[in-house]
């Protein structure tokens, strides 16, 4: 069944139109390492993170990135980021290198 599945799919592509973006987020720092005295507490602070990906989902409290996706459906790699904490949001453009016929691919 499985396999009929797959058969369908590569018959019929799924049309991929997520947006690639470039997410800047406040994150959460885990302190591992060493002993903290009270006085350096006040000190420490959450981290900025940045990722790059496919815009797979967005709804109210989260967007999640994904930095593989196939046109078979499915992804890989996936980032779940609470919008409460997004800094930033840019929204990157696709482009195709264009090289010699029948280099990589490209025409």
């Amino acid at each position: 069944m499985i396999g009929k599945l797959i058969q369908r799919r590569l018959h019929k592509r799924v049309k991929m139109t997520e947006k690639i973006v470039k997410v800047t987020w406040l994150d959460a720092q885990r302190l591992e390492l060493g002993c903290y005295q009270k006085e350096e507490l006040p000190d420490l602070e959450p981290i900025e993170g940045e990722i790059v990906g496919f815009k797979v989902h967005e709804d109210k409290k989260r967007i999640v990135i994904a930095q593989e996706r196939w046109e078979l459906g499915g992804c890989k790699y996936v980032h779940v980021i609470p919008k409460c904490s997004i800094i930033k949001i840019v929204n990157l453009k696709e482009q195709h290198k264009r090289t010699e016929k029948g280099q990589n691919g490209y025409k």
